[in-house]
């Protein structure tokens, strides 16, 4: 877009949003256990006995979205379930990450240069790389990925779950703790971050990888880590749930009817332009997860990026850099990048419905008829919306 990037710590990116969302609107504290749909409504049960109701529920809870699996199991049972849905997510790495307190700039002299520091090292003698790379205001983030075998990946299959639970967490940093960064006076481990870092701010995660099929059924539709997992590697994640984001705020903020058919029009549209944007950023991520493990494939891939000619890098960037959602809704921002962004549906298709929307309410003023009405809601990117919508 011609735009500079900025590395913003997921606990900065809460607090913009939270500072931009009126209060009155955030529930905390909700766990959804089931949910019923019909023409009516739909009903959301949480586990402290409360009830919710709305016309659309968005599940954007997560890689263990307890609203996809209240709706796989409704889709299997009437059939309507791929078979590619039903399996597994694979996965073969665990990973720690993590971000650290404000640091010495003496001890870390990396803080003190400008820019970002990124540094990924490779083990060559067991399973293991890890990550750091240096923030704003004397943070660090690092993280370390395990690549399991047969053995080790039925072992963390056992404790695979919504939460793993801080004493894994620990276990695992024990285990790590002993190896070297870059930086210092060169006797930095892995140990000086992690005692260092809040424990609230250290999480393991198992690494799935997985894009799920059925994105929407009835009043219930998915975005974000609950229709699609990808390794971290890839920078991927965080940029296809943001642009899920826009793109179904875009479709329902154009939204003139709270029935099923008219609903599952709009997610339909929203689904046809970003599942095929998160296949493609699964590839990629698989790719890039390559780099960084141990085998002779990634050896050899490690080589080929270290000389790769300019004009093949330049091309492969272009490619990553495409996917530039745009919210239709708001101000649409200035993109003077030399590579053009990718042709955006749920953009031009809305904004074209927004035109003619506002030339309808400008023909009803100039025939005199002073009473406008609409049924579209103001968004605001990442919640769901309606005359009674429920975040998730």
């Amino acid at each position: 877009s011609g735009s500079e990037g900025f590395i913003i710590p997921r606990s900065s990116l809460y607090e913009i949003l939270l500072d931009l969302i009126p209060t009155e609107k955030i529930l905390r504290g909700k766990r959804v256990l089931s949910f019923v749909q019909g023409e009516g409504g739909v009903q959301v049960k949480c586990a402290d006995g409360s009830i919710h109701e709305s016309d659309i529920l968005v599940g954007a809870d997560g890689a263990y979205s307890a609203v996809r699996q209240n709706l796989y199991e409704r889709l299997k049972k009437e059939g309507k379930l791929s078979v590619a849905d039903q399996r597994p997510a694979s996965f073969n790495c665990v990973c720690l990450t993590a971000q650290t307190y404000p640091l010495d700039p003496e001890t870390f002299p990396e803080l003190s240069e400008p820019g970002c520091h990124f540094n990924n090292i490779v083990a060559q003698n067991k399973p293991y790389s890890w990550m750091t790379f240096t923030g704003k205001e004397n943070v660090m983030c690092w993280s370390v990925v395990q690549y399991l075998n047969k053995e080790t990946s039925e072992l963390n299959d056992s404790f695979r779950s919504t939460d793993w639970g801080s004493g894994l967490a620990e276990a695992m940093c024990r285990d790590v703790q002993h190896f070297p960064i870059p930086g210092g006076n060169g006797t930095l481990t892995l140990a000086d971050l992690i005692v260092n870092t809040p424990r609230d701010q250290i999480a393991k995660v198992t690494l799935e990888e997985k894009v799920f099929e059925s994105w929407y059924s009835g009043r219930t539709v998915l975005l974000g880590n609950a229709v699609h997992k990808f390794h971290p590697a890839g920078g991927e994640g965080a940029l296809c749930s943001l642009y899920d984001a826009v793109s179904l705020a875009n479709w329902i903020n154009v939204l003139e009817t709270n029935s099923i058919a008219g609903l599952e029009v709009i997610f339909k549209e929203y689904a046809d332009e970003r599942l095929p944007q998160a296949k493609a950023a699964l590839v990629h991520s698989r790719n890039m997860a390559n780099m960084s493990s141990r085998t002779f494939k990634a050896s050899m891939a490690r080589f080929v990026s270290r000389n790769m000619p300019e004009f093949l890098w330049k091309t492969k960037l272009a490619k990553s850099a495409a996917d530039r959602s745009q919210a239709a809704f708001l101000p649409l921002v200035q993109d003077s990048g030399t590579v053009p962004p990718l042709f955006q549906p749920s953009l031009h298709k809305t904004l074209a419905i927004l035109e003619a929307q506002a030339a309808a309410k400008r023909e009803k003023e100039l025939a005199g008829d002073g009473t406008t009405s609409t049924s579209t809601a103001t968004p605001i990117a990442g919640s769901a919306f309606g005359a009674r919508a429920v975040p998730l």
